[in-house]
């Protein structure tokens, strides 16, 4: 098949079992067991015109986080997670005048290879450091872990990942020996995901060290498989896993951590309102 420009275009049935082995192998909240579930799932199979849309409408029917969606990447029609991330305003990094700040604007890889090579020149030569995490909507688990490596010590099951099938426990396998920095970190209620984790992981580890500023984050506290079909132009994704911090989870955590008001109340840095993905226990 080719790449599908429009979401009534038509999609082949190998390719929506794919799509739907995968959501009920993987998605938390998907009983595939349900009766209504499966009543759905026949019905949508039994379509002599199986469309891209009716496939997508069948996992918004279904789902039980707004967090697991499809997005076709070719049309401007369909509004999910993916662009709202990547089109984010401040979705960006800024090394600026005052060298001891740094703003991530996420967690991927086009805004943190900036930061890796800076970072570890700042940290050689200063003892206090600025972290702007805020209205960073989160990004790469790997990325996240690596620049905790930066300021702790190797720490083992520091991060836990529960999937539907399976548990997973993450390291931190320390960089150099800048363990004695202090750091602020902004947040606000845009900052998600691994965001999150950076910020009150860092607080729980190197308390004494580690300031959080702004206000309370947004407390997402699930994560999503993203995968991509190239073929078709299709992304979808899967809320797939819980995370805890040493075993809390990101309520305790807040809960057990004080965040000191910025001046000014000034906790965000842009003027757009939130986006539905944005708001309450949100998305890593």
């Amino acid at each position: 098949m080719s790449v599908l420009n429009n979401i009534h275009e038509r999609v082949g049935k190998d390719f929506a079992l794919q799509i739907l082995k995968l959501y009920e192998e993987r998605d938390l909240f998907v009983n595939p067991q349900n009766e209504q579930y499966q009543e759905l799932k026949e019905k949508l199979l039994k379509q002599d015109q199986l469309t891209f849309l009716l496939l997508r409408d069948f996992v918004w029917a279904t789902r039980g986080s707004k967090h697991t969606d499809l997005l076709l990447l070719n049309s401007d029609t369909t509004s999910s997670f993916f662009s709202q991330n990547g089109n984010h305003p401040i979705a960006e990094t800024s090394l600026a005048k005052n060298e001891n700040y740094i703003k991530i604007g996420s967690f991927y890889d086009i805004h943190m290879v900036e930061v890796f090579e800076k970072i570890e020149n700042i940290l050689h030569y200063k003892k206090n450091i600025t972290l702007d995490l805020r209205d960073n909507l989160g990004g790469r688990i790997e990325n996240c872990l690596k620049l905790f490596a930066y300021f702790m010590p190797n720490t083992s099951n520091f991060l836990t990942l529960r999937y539907k099938k399976k548990v997973v426990y993450s390291n931190v396998e320390s960089i150099g020996n800048h363990n004695q920095a202090n750091v602020e970190i902004f947040i606000n209620s845009n900052t998600a995901s691994c965001a999150e984790i950076f910020a009150f992981g860092l607080k729980h580890f190197c308390s004494s060290g580690t300031k959080l500023s702004g206000s309370n984050p947004a407390c997402k506290d699930f994560g999503q498989d993203i995968l991509t079909f190239d073929e078709l132009g299709v992304r979808m994704s899967i809320v797939s896993f819980m995370w805890e911090v040493d075993g809390y989870s990101i309520y305790d955590l807040v809960r057990k951590y004080d965040i000191s008001p910025l001046p000014g109340g000034k906790d965000t840095i842009c003027s757009m309102q939130p986006t539905a993905s944005q708001q309450g226990c949100i998305q890593l």
